[in-house]
């Protein structure tokens, strides 16, 4: 049984202890909170940028980045993550499938039932196109510029009609030879987008079954 003595000591020890816990002052709590704030804020900046960033963004040498179209972001515990772009998720994603589609121009068509301007959203996909109510026509096709490095789309007319192939304002397209449009009814053409830089400037190469104009 502990004495009064031994009470009393073990007492003004943990009155000891309690004395040398220190309340922050107002000033050190406002500066914690407004770290805290600010390293919500950058985090939520950066997730902000990499929703929207491109699937080829490089970042600068040295910083990590594990593969291009991934954004850094710092959590609220000051460590570094990288995250790719949703461009990045849905090229990645793209790469591991392809779509068949019969696509029917017409007039409300993008305006005509003979031309089609490529798009993102084709990456991917293999189309059978043909020009509305006139299904042996020859169908126009635009390689726009600005589409990201990857972008891969293979056309082919089922009718007696040609693709004819053509570079966008600002887009650089090798055609081999000149060849830019498809031989007749079946022949496939390959668009692949091998690079964008950062100014946006797309270079495509064109191959398949192709023919000079």
């Amino acid at each position: 049984m502990a004495t009064i003595e031994q009470l009393t000591a073990e007492l003004n020890a943990l009155k000891a202890r309690v004395d040398n816990i220190t309340t922050p002052t107002h000033a050190e709590v406002v500066n914690k909170m407004s770290k805290i704030t600010d390293s919500l804020q950058t985090y939520i900046d950066e997730q902000r940028i990499a929703a929207v960033g491109t699937a080829d963004y490089v970042a600068p040498a040295g910083s990590g980045q594990p593969a291009p179209g991934w954004y850094p972001f710092t959590d609220p515990a000051g460590i570094t993550h990288w995250k790719p772009s949703v461009e990045r998720m849905m090229f990645d994603s793209s790469r591991t499938k392809t779509k068949f589609v019969q696509l029917n121009l017409t007039a409300g068509f993008l305006g005509s039932s003979t031309t089609y301007q490529l798009a993102s959203k084709d990456n991917g996909y293999v189309y059978a196109m043909r020009a509305g109510t006139t299904p042996d026509a020859n169908v126009n096709i635009t390689i726009p510029n600005g589409l990201s490095e990857g972008f891969t789309t293979i056309l082919l007319h089922p009718g007696a009609g040609r693709i004819i192939m053509t570079a966008g304002e600002g887009a650089i397209v090798n055609f081999r030879n000149s060849m830019n449009q498809t031989t007749g009814k079946g022949a496939p053409a390959t668009i692949l987008c091998t690079s964008r830089t950062s100014g946006g400037t797309s270079t495509y190469f064109v191959f398949g079954d192709l023919r000079i104009p």
